[in-house]
This record gives structure tokens, sequence and C-alpha cells, in this order.
């Protein structure tokens, strides 16, 4: 059985492309000052994560207020609170940060 390293595994979700934020170009790119959280490489038209409101170049913060270290972190706490019906994001766009929330439809 192999196990999958989601620490900078580029992993695809719910149409976004996504990947622990590492390294200045990356930094650079969402105008992140440090290296955390979850990089948004790309997002594909039409998407469930379009749905929600992910965007190019977000980094991931918080889903459901709990932190999340790498991709794997975003999954499974979603993944586990999709019984409450909505799922906060917390994420840093264009400098600031700010909350995007999931419904289940």
């Amino acid at each position: 059985m192999q196990m999958i390293n989601y620490s900078n595994t580029v992993t695809e979700w719910n149409g976004a492309t996504l990947k622990k934020l590492t390294g200045l170009g990356e930094r650079s790119a969402t105008g992140m000052a440090e290296e955390k959280g979850i990089y948004v490489i790309d997002v594909k038209k039409e998407s469930v994560a379009a749905k929600f409101g992910l965007q190019k170049n977000d980094v991931i913060l918080k889903v459901d207020g709990q932190v999340v270290n790498n991709v794997k972190d975003v999954i499974t706490t979603y993944t586990g609170s999709l019984w409450k019906g909505t799922v906060p994001f917390l994420i840093f766009r264009n400098q600031d940060e700010m909350v995007i929330v999931t419904k289940n439809e």
C-alpha cells in the first residue's frame, strides 16, 4: 500500500489544484509574508471549488476553524464537517484574510 505524502504533493480536489505553500515564488504570487496554508494553484471553471468561491492564488488557512497544514487537512476537515450543511474556509486573497462559506446542496 502506497502512502501519499500530502506535504508537497500537488492534489486535485473538487476542481481545484492544491499544494502546501512553499518557497519565495509561491509566497510572492499569493502575497503571503510567511510559508503557511494551502496554495490554490488553479481552479477549473464551473467546478465545485469555483462554486465554493475559491480562486487561483488563494491560500486556504483554515477549514471549519481548524488550521490546515497540508492538503490532507483540507480534505479531511471539510469531509468531516459536511454534516453541518455549511463549511467556512478562511482564505488569504489580495493581501487580506476573508471567509468563504461552502453550502452543501
